[in-house]
């Protein structure tokens, strides 16, 4: 009996030695995925407002899969999720959780709002250079905005549709930066997850951040384009704003659509200058605009990458979801933009 209890006293003690050995690397992975979440910007207060430091290399802090990760040259920022600024935690986000949200006020409705979201982010402010004053002797400065469509996901390209906003927020500024003018960058989602009304407060939210930017650079200029849920956004924010920054705001819309918006938002500019590029291969969207303010491109005829659970076939007519992949979508708009730089 002696000599068979050894053995087990043994294998007991290797259990447990194996068992603290596991206990040590879970306790040091959480301690990393804590250290990550506060890199990621998951920290209350933290109110996504660029700095004037010149632009820098990508975090390493963001997935390789990221949005952030795809911007050339790289820029770096901070990502938030919007529901995270609650720092009182009376469920809405307004000017008592910081003094920078005065103005802003929206009701949350999944209690806390910031552990639900995990790593969902809604909102990247990529640092610039662009001067906190005019400068008469320089070209106006340019703030690039894309809106990414339902289900955009900023740490996950995999997720969602609209990755193709980056390539056009890529060429903008290659455009911009031949023409010698200064361009930030913000990248968000259509909808705040954690809000009442999730795309009516981000319209809201970014019309909010929009007007305090241009009344503190009176010489910024704003490109804001959108797809699907992103471009109503875009024109929402657009008509709130144009009665003092028509001329300073151009929209570009991508697929335009209201299908499952949490409201029937009808509002359009109608002085502020609209690229309104649509295609109607599928029977549905492709709506354009009855303005002289705006630019109504069919697409219909473009091609582009086809969503990979569509099918085998790589290289097809252009539909909802792969409007903003094509090659030559993104040229055209492009070209306008870099037109409406320049001026008349």
């Amino acid at each position: 009996m002696q000599q068979r209890a050894e053995p087990a006293a043994r294998s007991g003690a290797v259990r447990l030695a194996f068992a603290c050995l596991l206990l040590i690397v879970a306790c040091a992975a959480c301690s990393t995925s804590d250290a990550a979440s506060s890199s990621h910007g998951i920290v209350k207060g933290a109110y996504a407002i660029p700095s004037t430091s010149p632009a820098a290399p990508a975090s390493p802090e963001y997935p390789r899969e990221s949005w952030m990760t795809k911007l050339q040259p790289p820029m770096q920022g901070r990502a938030i999720g919007i529901g995270c600024l609650d720092n009182n935690g009376d469920g809405r986000v307004n000017g008592v959780d910081a003094l920078e949200l005065q103005g802003i006020d929206i009701p949350l409705v999944r209690g806390d709002a910031c552990r639900l979201l995990g790593q969902r982010r809604e909102w990247f402010v990529a640092d610039s250079d662009i001067p906190p004053t005019c400068d008469a002797s320089a070209p106006a400065p340019l703030l690039v905005v894309a809106i990414g469509g339902g289900g955009t996901q900023l740490l996950d390209r995999n997720e969602g549709v609209s990755v193709g906003l980056i390539d056009i927020v890529n060429g903008i500024r290659t455009r911009a930066t031949a023409g010698a003018v200064t361009a930030g960058v913000i990248l968000m989602t259509s909808a705040i997850e954690s809000a009442d009304l999730p795309q009516t407060r981000m319209e809201q939210w970014l019309a909010a951040d929009l007007r305090r930017r241009l009344d503190a650079t009176p010489c910024l200029r704003a490109v804001l384009i959108g797809h699907s849920h992103g471009a109503v956004v875009a024109t929402s924010v657009m008509a709130t704003l144009e009665n003092r920054f028509a001329g300073r705001m151009y929209g570009v819309l991508l697929d335009r659509s209201l299908l499952y918006y949490d409201r029937q938002a009808t509002e359009l500019p109608r002085r502020a200058a609209l690229l309104d590029i649509f295609q109607r291969n599928e029977g549905w969207h492709g709506e354009p605009i009855n303005s002289p303010n705006a630019i109504n491109i069919d697409a219909s005829a473009e091609v582009a990458p086809r969503e990979p659970r569509d099918g085998p076939l790589p290289i097809v007519a252009v539909a909802h979801s792969t409007l903003d992949d094509s090659t030559g979508v993104q040229r055209e708009i492009v070209d306008l933009v870099g037109n409406w730089l320049r001026g008349p």
